[in-house]
């Protein structure tokens, strides 16, 4: 298996016009394009996402080639995923490498009912905002996503927060170092999932 997963922005999509226009979230968002952020990702088989809740912005997961596994918490289950203190931006990943979970390390994880499925070419999948998740290529996968930016992130606390920290991080005053965006900014090292 190849554990390597690739990740482009919305900027992939946005360079071909044909490209975009197949990738059309819109109006599954209400229609409008200026408040949708993409991604395109691209996995071997293995290749997965660490367990982990996006801030504030619902998002819609699309498989366009191959197939997935996906296994979602809900918000209440928080306390039992462990939050990690590795910083990255709108995303709070879970201290528990979910593939080969520590139970002893990780006691309250057996408390917490997750929902897992598979998904495959042409099934689409919709993360709710808070929901913790996680994703593993089931064989060669190439997916599109989207992440509704609504305006009532203008009056969510954990937005504001969350550009608070950001400008701390990039001024060096937080976790500077133990993030996904500077050195080595490998989460499994951080959080000791490797040898």
């Amino acid at each position: 298996t190849d554990p390597l997963y690739l990740a482009w922005d919305a900027q992939l999509l946005s360079a071909s016009p044909n490209l975009e226009a197949g990738f059309d979230f819109s109006s599954l968002f209400g229609g409008s394009k200026r408040l949708i952020q993409t991604a395109f990702w691209m996995g071997g088989e293995g290749s997965h996402t660490p367990l982990h809740t996006d801030i504030d912005a619902p998002n819609l997961h699309a498989v366009v080639y191959g197939k997935k596994n996906i296994l979602l918490f809900p918000p209440q289950a928080t306390r039992l995923l462990y939050p990690s203190d590795v910083y990255e931006w709108t995303t709070v990943f879970s201290s528990i490498d979910i593939r080969n979970p520590d139970l002893l390390r990780y006691p309250k994880l057996h408390q917490a009912i997750g929902y897992e499925g598979e998904i495959g070419a042409g099934d689409m999948i919709y993360i709710p905002s808070g929901w913790w998740h996680t994703l593993t290529c089931l064989e060669p996968t190439i997916s599109v996503n989207a992440w509704q930016l609504r305006i009532s992130l203008l009056w969510s606390p954990n937005i504001y927060r969350a550009l608070f920290y950001q400008c701390l991080h990039h001024m060096g005053l937080y976790r500077r170092g133990r993030c996904t965006c500077h050195g080595h900014g490998d989460l499994r090292k951080h959080l000791g999932w490797d040898p």
